[in-house]
Protein backbone atom coordinates (compact mmCIF):
# COMPACT_ATOMS: atom_id res chain seq x y z
CA UNK A 1 0.00 0.00 0.00
CA UNK A 2 2.97 1.84 -0.65
CA UNK A 3 0.90 4.20 -3.16
CA UNK A 4 -0.37 6.20 0.23
CA UNK A 5 2.92 7.39 0.55
CA UNK A 6 3.60 8.05 -2.83
CA UNK A 7 6.47 6.27 -3.28
CA UNK A 8 7.79 3.87 -6.28
CA UNK A 9 7.62 0.14 -6.21
CA UNK A 10 9.22 -2.53 -8.47
CA UNK A 11 7.63 -6.02 -9.45
CA UNK A 12 10.42 -8.20 -10.31
CA UNK A 13 8.41 -11.02 -12.31
CA UNK A 14 4.84 -12.27 -12.59
CA UNK A 15 3.14 -13.05 -9.30
CA UNK A 16 1.37 -9.47 -9.56
CA UNK A 17 0.64 -10.42 -13.35
CA UNK A 18 -2.87 -9.69 -13.97
CA UNK A 19 -3.72 -7.55 -10.61
CA UNK A 20 -4.96 -3.85 -10.82
CA UNK A 21 -1.76 -2.08 -9.65
CA UNK A 22 -1.52 1.99 -8.80
CA UNK A 23 0.77 4.44 -11.25
CA UNK A 24 3.91 3.69 -8.73
CA UNK A 25 4.28 -0.18 -9.83
CA UNK A 26 6.80 -0.71 -12.26
CA UNK A 27 6.56 -4.19 -13.69
CA UNK A 28 9.84 -6.12 -15.13
CA UNK A 29 11.17 -9.54 -15.96
CA UNK A 30 13.57 -11.05 -13.25
CA UNK A 31 17.34 -10.18 -15.51
CA UNK A 32 19.74 -8.19 -14.45
CA UNK A 33 19.42 -5.45 -17.09
CA UNK A 34 15.43 -5.24 -16.83
CA UNK A 35 15.80 -4.29 -13.02
CA UNK A 36 18.86 -2.10 -13.50
CA UNK A 37 16.52 -0.25 -15.74
CA UNK A 38 13.63 -0.11 -13.59
CA UNK A 39 16.03 1.15 -10.74
CA UNK A 40 16.93 3.76 -13.01
CA UNK A 41 13.55 4.65 -13.72
CA UNK A 42 12.19 5.18 -10.14
CA UNK A 43 14.90 7.75 -9.35
CA UNK A 44 13.93 9.59 -12.55
CA UNK A 45 12.63 13.01 -12.38
CA UNK A 46 9.77 11.99 -14.69
CA UNK A 47 8.65 9.37 -13.38
CA UNK A 48 8.74 11.29 -9.49
CA UNK A 49 6.34 13.48 -11.52
CA UNK A 50 4.33 11.11 -12.50
CA UNK A 51 3.47 9.41 -8.87
CA UNK A 52 3.21 13.12 -7.49
CA UNK A 53 -0.39 12.22 -7.43
CA UNK A 54 -0.73 8.97 -7.29
CA UNK A 55 -3.55 7.27 -5.28
CA UNK A 56 -4.02 4.06 -3.75
CA UNK A 57 -6.39 2.00 -5.25
CA UNK A 58 -7.36 -0.27 -2.68
CA UNK A 59 -8.04 2.60 -0.49
CA UNK A 60 -11.05 2.42 1.59
CA UNK A 61 -12.31 5.22 4.55
CA UNK A 62 -12.29 4.20 7.92
CA UNK A 63 -11.35 0.68 7.24
CA UNK A 64 -11.77 -0.69 11.18
CA UNK A 65 -15.44 0.45 11.17
CA UNK A 66 -16.53 -1.49 8.06
CA UNK A 67 -14.42 -4.43 9.16
CA UNK A 68 -16.08 -4.37 12.88
CA UNK A 69 -20.11 -3.86 10.88
CA UNK A 70 -19.23 -7.00 9.39
CA UNK A 71 -17.84 -8.72 11.97
CA UNK A 72 -20.76 -7.94 14.50
CA UNK A 73 -23.05 -9.15 11.66
CA UNK A 74 -21.17 -13.00 11.75
CA UNK A 75 -23.53 -15.62 13.98
CA UNK A 76 -21.04 -17.32 16.04
CA UNK A 77 -23.80 -19.11 17.71
CA UNK A 78 -22.77 -22.56 15.57
CA UNK A 79 -18.97 -22.32 15.53
CA UNK A 80 -17.75 -24.76 17.72
CA UNK A 81 -15.33 -24.86 20.40
CA UNK A 82 -12.00 -27.06 20.66
CA UNK A 83 -11.28 -27.69 24.15
CA UNK A 84 -7.71 -28.36 25.04
CA UNK A 85 -6.35 -30.28 27.67
CA UNK A 86 -2.74 -30.13 28.99
CA UNK A 87 -1.22 -33.15 29.94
Amino acid sequence: EIASLKKPVINIGDRQSGREQSINIINCKPIKINISKSIKRIYSASFAKKIKNCKNIYYKKNPSKIITRKLLKINLSKIKIKKFQDI
